[in-house]
């Protein structure tokens, strides 16, 4: 897992492939995604560069710089006309086995003062720290077996189920006054610790480990 920090006020927005933060004052943009392949961080973003259409985009300098203590690599980039001119940056890392871009725009001249609070953002992103990953949680459906004259509500404080009383009689098919015989199986909803298959750390993230002498 991976966690950035937005700037505070900023209007965030997200769906399964795009993670990021708008200004309501200026509309400068940083938004984090990540690229289907994997590999050079330099090699990725010029190969992102050469899927856009010609002329739409100007690399105005490509550097090395350090994310999250990653080696990344940033273009800064620049579009439109001088009076109408829209510049950002496209910095591209590799976690594991996939590739992060973080995006950062500034739509006007007006709006490039604030664009510095954009790439502090770009700047916060790391893998996710073990305080945070323990924040995280997830609600998953389970079963468990009734115990003899229990009912459904008793049922849901012994187990910690996250339903309500009449949603769990409902997703179980049953009377929200129901008694149990004991031995039946019940569905419910419980709040667990959210664990992922960890990406093996690459080579740059394994050197920051250090060994015994």
């Amino acid at each position: 897992g991976f966690q950035i920090t937005f700037p505070r006020g900023w209007e965030l927005s997200f769906n399964n492939r795009v993670v990021g933060a708008r200004s309501p004052e200026t509309g400068v943009i940083v938004y984090l995604t990540v690229h289907p392949e994997t590999g050079d961080p330099k090699a990725m973003g010029e190969a992102w560069l050469d899927g856009l259409p010609p002329g739409e985009v100007s690399v105005e300098r490509g550097r090395a710089v350090t994310v999250g203590r990653l080696p990344a690599w940033r273009f800064e980039l620049s579009s439109g006309s001088r009076m109408r001119r829209v510049t950002g940056t496209a910095t591209f890392l590799t976690v594991g086995d996939r590739t992060f871009r973080l995006t950062t725009v500034a739509p006007s001249r007006a709006a490039r003062g604030e664009h510095g609070r954009a790439l502090t953002a770009a700047r916060s992103f790391r893998t996710l720290s073990p305080e945070n990953r323990a924040l995280v949680h997830a609600r998953r459906l389970r079963l468990v077996t009734a115990e003899p004259d229990e009912t459904i509500a008793q049922l849901g404080e012994r187990v910690g189920d996250s339903w309500v009383p009449t949603h769990r009689a409902i997703v179980n098919g049953l009377f929200s006054h129901h008694v149990f015989a004991g031995g039946e199986r019940v569905k419910v909803a419980l709040v667990e610790p959210f664990e992922v298959e960890a990406a093996p750390p690459s080579e740059d993230e394994a050197a920051l480990v250090p060994t015994r002498p």
